[in-house]
């Protein structure tokens, strides 16, 4: 399947790129495969307040990254991060990187973007009751888009030459 570019596109920032957010999706993504099984809830609170965050589109994680104010038993937390650990690398090893980033747009996790530079990719959105599936899953979606499709930046149109 081909890159899709006929989708419309967000202009990130100035100061963001397209390989900026998909690195930071891919070092949030590996953080969370090496480590999650070990954390508790500090860590989890803190690699969503800067990691994950790091690597969404609007950063927007505030409140809803933030530890709970009710208490959740560790147990709870270790089950979801082994869960959510598990359904992931299930999903690297047999899923479908085109479906599931079709799907994941179309939920408005994911956002086909651009930069000034005129690269074009996809990057996470950040939402406050996402899952952290959802969440994790649109970070290896990032990445495994990234690697299908290495060429980021549209060809100039034919007979355009550029200035020596």
């Amino acid at each position: 399947m081909q890159h899709h570019t006929n989708h419309a596109t967000l202009e990130l920032p100035p100061e963001a790129s397209v390989r900026g957010l998909e690195d930071a999706a891919r070092d949030a993504l590996l953080l969370f495969l090496s480590q999650a099984a070990y954390w508790g809830k500090l860590e989890l609170a803190s690699w969503l307040a800067r990691d994950y965050r790091d690597a969404t589109l609007d950063g927007r994680c505030d409140e809803a990254c933030a530890p709970s104010e009710h208490h959740v038993e560790a147990t709870s937390v270790h089950e979801l991060l082994t869960k959510v650990h598990h359904e992931i690398s299930e999903v690297i090893a047999h899923g479908d990187a085109e479906a599931i980033a079709s799907e994941l747009e179309h939920a408005g996790v994911l956002a086909r973007v651009h930069d000034l530079r005129g690269d074009i990719g996809f990057a996470p959105v950040d939402g406050a009751h996402l899952p952290l599936r959802t969440r994790v899953l649109s970070l290896w979606a990032v990445d495994a888009l990234s690697e299908l499709h290495p060429r980021r930046t549209p060809a100039p149109p034919r007979g355009h030459h550029s200035a020596a």
